[in-house]
């Protein structure tokens, strides 16, 4: 399958449904060999397991300044290789990223998302919060970009 311009949807299920998916469209230049996997939740508000948007959070999740960037890989750095990684993940109501949530759209060099992974699981963030404080998951979906300059 290829794609054309570069957008992406993020379909979300009916609040009684049991899954959140987060499909590419017409991503420039990509072969995708498979749509975002689909990502578990709860469908009650009430439990700790519902992952939110950052729409329906009043504070959402953030990098901490001084945390971790993904490294640029030194051979693909040193044969002028750039690439780009968009990555979807779950911030959990500690700050973390949930390793089990992170994917990311194909077409892309290996050894960039392996970067991109390895920097997000060492990586604080603050965590979302609702509009009454309570820290909640929330879903975070970041382009990362390799660029040569």
């Amino acid at each position: 399958m290829r794609f054309r311009q570069a957008t992406l949807a993020l379909l979300i299920a009916s609040p009684s449904a049991a899954q959140v998916q987060l499909v590419a469209q017409n991503v420039s230049g990509l072969r995708a060999s498979r749509p975002f996997s689909t990502l578990p939740v709860q469908g009650s508000d009430t439990t700790a397991q519902r992952v939110y948007e950052e729409r329906e959070v009043a504070k959402p999740a953030a990098r901490v300044r001084g945390s971790k960037e993904p490294r640029y890989p030194r051979e693909l750095r040193d044969k002028g290789i750039t690439g780009r990684v968009i990555a979807r993940f779950v911030i959990d109501t500690t700050g973390r990223m949930i390793a089990s949530t992170f994917d990311t759209l194909p077409g892309t060099d290996k050894r960039f998302v392996a970067a991109v992974r390895d920097a997000l699981l060492l990586t604080v963030f603050t965590p979302a919060e609702l509009s009454n404080g309570r820290r909640v998951r929330q879903l975070m979906i970041r382009p990362f970009d390799f660029d040569i300059r």
